[in-house]
């Protein structure tokens, strides 16, 4: 396919405004509400495990939320973020986890 350019537009020119137009006319996804499966409050934070959605693409978290003094709202803080096909792994991770807690209990300094 042959596509003749206005006078002086170089073919970088060209490829640049196609592009420009191609992400001005993407279609963004919203966002959905999260699905929350567990959330606990703890040491003044809440940390959730949900899932989500970013820039329409799923995400499953383990976050802690943190309010600022004197604010009643809960404002994102510190987490990870990782796909589906990790959630084995973790949760293996997490079990081996456990088994050593239960090993070695931790003492209480004074």
């Amino acid at each position: 396919m042959e596509i003749n350019l206005p006078p002086g537009m170089s073919a970088e020119d060209f490829q640049k405004a196609i592009d420009s137009v191609t992400k001005q006319t993407k279609k963004k996804v919203p966002d959905e509400e999260p699905v929350v499966f567990k959330e606990w409050e703890s040491s003044n934070n809440l940390l959730r495990v949900y899932r989500g959605t970013y820039r329409g693409r799923e995400q499953l978290s383990i976050r802690r939320f943190y309010q600022e003094e004197g604010s009643s709202e809960w404002k994102f803080g510190k987490g990870v973020t990782f796909d589906y096909e990790d959630i084995d792994p973790i949760l293996e991770a997490l079990q081996e986890m456990k088994i050593w807690c239960e090993e070695h209990p931790h003492e209480e300094k004074e």
